[in-house]
C-alpha cells in the first residue's frame, strides 16, 4: 500500500511539473458570433471553441471575453453589463484530447457595428496550487441594424411621403431604345455619342434613348459633422423604413450616402443596391452611419449620375441651405423629383 501510495505521489509530481511547464501550449480557444448582423434586442449567441490537445486532463480552466459596451447577456439574456462587469467567464474541466463548444446568448440594443476582440484565458495546474493567465484576441463582429420606425405618426407620415412617390410613374433612359440622335452639347457622357452618326455629319452627335418604366427609387443620406448620433440614427430609421415599405411593392433601391460610415475611410461615397431578395449590404450600411467627416458634394453627384437616373427620396439630419439646393442638383442631374426628409421632423415623434 505505501508503495502504491509513493508511485502514485511520484506520477501526481510528474503530472504536476507537465502541468505548470506546457501551460497553455496544448489548450487553444477561440469565440465568435454565430451571424454577421443582428437587429436590436434581438439575441444571438457567442460561440465559445476549447480545445485540450495533450494526452492530460485539464482540471481547472475558466475564460473570460470583454464584451462591447451595451451588451446584455446571460443565461436568460437579461442582465445590462455595466463597464466593470463586461466579462462573460466560463468554466470547464477538459478531458484529454477533447473539444468543448458552448453557445452564450447575448442582445445589443443599439445600431451599430460591434467588434468581440479580447479574452483571457485562466488555467490551473493538476493540483490546483497556481494558476497561469494569458490573453486571447479574436476579431469577430456583428452589426445591428437600424430599428424601423414604429410611432404611428411617424409611421403616417413617412407612408405619405413614399405613397405619393409610388403613384407616379417610373421613367428611366432605356439604352436598348434608340429613337433617334442630335446634336453634342458637352454635357452628356462620351458613351452616348454616336461615333457614325458624328462622323457621316461632321460633327459630333449624341443618341437620343426613349423611356421605359422601371419600379426603382434613388435613396440617398446625407452626413454632416453638426449632425448628433440620434440625428444620424433617425436618418438611418427612415431610410430603413422608407425602403422597406417601397420593397415591399416590387421596388428596386439603388443607395447612396456622404455620411461617414464607422469602421471606413472618411470622406468616401458608399453605395449598393437593394431589393425584397437582396438588403444585407444596404441595412449593414445604415447601420454604420455615423456623425463625422462627409464625403465632397461633387463626388456624390458624380456617383448618384453614373448609376441613376430614377425618382430619389433625400434624407438629411436636419435642414441647412445646402440641403435643398443639393435637391435641386440631384434633380437637375436626375431628370427626376426629389423628395426631402428631414430627421428633425421625426425626432419628436420618435417611438
Amino acid at each position: 500500500m505505501i508503495a502504491f501510495l509513493l508511485i502514485l505521489l511520484i506520477l501526481s509530481m510528474v503530472i504536476e511539473v507537465i502541468s505548470l511547464n506546457t501551460s497553455f501550449q496544448n489548450i487553444s480557444f477561440e469565440f465568435e458570433t454565430d451571424r454577421r448582423s443582428t437587429e436590436p434586442g434581438e439575441p444571438f449567441y457567442i460561440v465559445h471553441k476549447v480545445s485540450n490537445t495533450s494526452w492530460l486532463p485539464v482540471t481547472f480552466l475558466r475564460t473570460k471575453i470583454l464584451f462591447p459596451r451595451g451588451t446584455v447577456t446571460s443565461k436568460d439574456a437579461a442582465v445590462i453589463m455595466n463597464s466593470f462587469e463586461r466579462k462573460s467567464s466560463q468554466h470547464y474541466f477538459l478531458l484529454p484530447r477533447r473539444r468543448l463548444i458552448r453557445r452564450v446568448p447575448a442582445v445589443l440594443g443599439e445600431r451599430g457595428l460591434y467588434w468581440f476582440e479580447s479574452a483571457e484565458m485562466e488555467r490551473g495546474d493538476f493540483l490546483g496550487l497556481k494558476t497561469n493567465f494569458t490573453h486571447v484576441w479574436g476579431y469577430s463582429g456583428i452589426i445591428v441594424r437600424p430599428e424601423k420606425l414604429k410611432d404611428s405618426r411617424s409611421v403616417e407620415t413617412l407612408s405619405g411621403i413614399v405613397g405619393d412617390f409610388l403613384s407616379k410613374p417610373f421613367l428611366m433612359r432605356d439604352p436598348v431604345l434608340t429613337v433617334g440622335v442630335r446634336e453634342y452639347t458637352g454635357t452628356e457622357p462620351m458613351k452616348t455619342i454616336s461615333w457614325k452618326k458624328s462622323a457621316s455629319r461632321g460633327k459630333l452627335m449624341v443618341r437620343e434613348f426613349d423611356y421605359t418604366r422601371e419600379r426603382s427609387c434613388t435613396i440617398v443620406v446625407t452626413g454632416s459633422v453638426d449632425a448628433s448620433d440620434s440625428q444620424m440614427d433617425m436618418c438611418a430609421r427612415i431610410a430603413r423604413t422608407a425602403g422597406e415599405m417601397l420593397m415591399e411593392q416590387g421596388v428596386q433601391l439603388r443607395f447612396f450616402t456622404s455620411a461617414y460610415l464607422q469602421a471606413s475611410r472618411p470622406f468616401e461615397v458608399y453605395k449598393s443596391e437593394a431589393s425584397r431578395a437582396s438588403d444585407d449590404v444596404f441595412l449593414n450600411q445604415l447601420a454604420c452611419l455615423r456623425p463625422g467627416a462627409v464625403a465632397p458634394e461633387s463626388k456624390l453627384l458624380d456617383e448618384i449620375g453614373s448609376r441613376s437616373a430614377s425618382q430619389c427620396i433625400l434624407i438629411a439630419p436636419f435642414e441647412e441651405p445646402g440641403v435643398y439646393e443639393l435637391q435641386r442638383k440631384i434633380s437637375a442631374l436626375t431628370r427626376s423629383e426629389t423628395a426631402v426628409i428631414l430627421a428633425d421632423d421625426f425626432q419628436e415623434v420618435r417611438g
